[in-house]
């Protein structure tokens, strides 16, 4: 009945550019053991999914993916969680099926300094199109340089944190697909969505975020109601995995209350 689907809440993580399920591998056991059901996907061209050329990577597209998961698994709402190009993907699927959303919690999130310009013409995307341009995740060392700039402590970019984020790289037809991906930033009008938000909004940012400044943050707050600031020290662009333990207290609080 009503009141069993009101004991576990469900949760979906979704990531950013570059990223795919594994950047949340540090937040799903604890989240698990809260008592949540934890899905975590791969969006379309990303993590472990198949590499479609010539295919729509739009936000819209993987908004539209994010709420067809949503159905296949039978979830009729669930708090969902976006970092960094996630949170835009996140705020546009809201703006498709709000009824689907319980909360949602923004987790250094791009979609606010738009300016009519697709995002990915800005500095974030740079990064990106040298990796594609020169290679450069067929050499490691220059990916490491590239991907310790989105952390605070450059020593956290180990081996294996430098593995899952390449791994997906090498897969066929990624450097072709991610032609598609820089450009699937179309402009849509995140600021009215942010307006429209009637739900329990939890904002986590990096205090250190080289990608996305920390004034975004405070940006996202002012424009939604119901929301609620957090920021971490220490970390950098991904402080779901610099600083897990935090991370996840302040997520978990947060899903407790809704």
């Amino acid at each position: 009945g009503e009141g069993l689907e009101k004991d576990t809440k469900d949760i979906i993580l979704v990531h950013g550019l570059g990223g795919g399920a594994f950047t949340f591998r540090k937040n799903i056991d604890a989240l698990l053991s809260a008592g949540f059901n934890v899905y975590a996907i791969d969006l379309k061209g990303f993590g472990y999914s198949e590499r479609l050329l010539k295919s729509d990577y739009s936000h819209e597209k993987q908004a539209e993916i994010l709420l067809e998961f949503m159905e296949k698994k039978h979830i009729k709402s669930a708090i969902v969680a976006g970092h960094s190009m996630g949170g835009r993907v996140t705020l546009i699927a809201f703006d498709k099926q709000p009824q689907k959303f319980n909360g949602i919690i923004l987790i250094d999130s791009a979609g606010l300094e738009e300016n009519g310009s697709p995002f990915f013409a800005s500095t974030l995307a740079q990064p990106f199109v040298d990796i594609l341009y020169y290679n450069l995740f067929l050499n490691r060392e220059r990916f490491k340089d590239f991907l310790s700039s989105a952390f605070y402590n450059k020593d956290f970019v180990n081996d294996e944190v430098i593995s899952y984020y390449l791994e997906p790289f090498k897969i066929k037809n990624t450097n072709l697909a991610y032609r598609y991906i820089l450009k699937g930033n179309t402009p849509y009008d995140i600021k009215s969505v942010l307006s429209k938000i009637d739900v329990p909004v939890l904002i986590v940012w990096g205090q250190n975020d080289g990608w996305i400044d920390v004034r975004n943050a405070y940006g996202f707050n002012e424009l939604i109601g119901a929301s609620k600031v957090e920021i971490i020290e220490n970390a950098g662009h991904v402080p779901m995995e610099e600083q897990a333990e935090k991370f996840n207290s302040v997520v978990i609080s947060f899903m407790e209350k809704i």
